[in-house]
């Protein structure tokens, strides 16, 4: 049980979602601000939809929602009218928010280095790789076999 990848990639997740939490906290962050906001800066400005964060993170509108309310009472984001399409609103990261980006980027490094740690630059290139092609295989299946839709 405890060698079944799913497993594995659970306990990997929980653990690190919950020292991501305890790290983040004095930016006054959720590990999910976090990577949301990271999501929106790194972007190209003014093109990120609310629908593209929940097909990034697999989350539904509602948490979503929650999620941006957050952060816009925070101040770390602001929705403005898509420039491109008046009828939508497009997400983009304030003053505020942008001025955390280098420290949050260096608790990203921080991050990856303390869980790659045991690692060769080589096996890093490998899980890499291995770990987007687990992604894209999940974003593939929504439904175990069988199941009625």
């Amino acid at each position: 049980m405890n060698e079944s990848i799913e497993f594995l990639i659970r306990a990997i997740s929980r653990r690190s979602e919950k020292l991501a939490n305890q790290q983040l906290a004095r930016f006054d962050l959720t590990s999910t601000q976090f990577r949301t906001l990271l999501y929106i800066y790194h972007r190209p400005p003014m093109t990120v939809r609310q629908c593209d964060l929940e097909s990034f993170f697999s989350k539904s509108n509602p948490a979503v929602t929650g999620i941006l309310n957050n952060m816009e009472q925070k101040d770390l984001i602001r929705r403005v009218t898509n420039p491109e399409d008046g009828r939508s609103k497009v997400l983009m990261v304030t003053e505020k928010g942008a001025a955390l980006i280098p420290e949050l980027d260096k608790y990203r490094g921080w991050m990856d280095k303390l869980l790659t740690e045991n690692m060769t630059e080589e096996e890093v290139d490998i899980l890499i790789v291995l770990l987007k092609k687990l992604r894209n295989n999940a974003n593939l299946r929504d439904q175990y076999p069988g199941t009625p839709c």
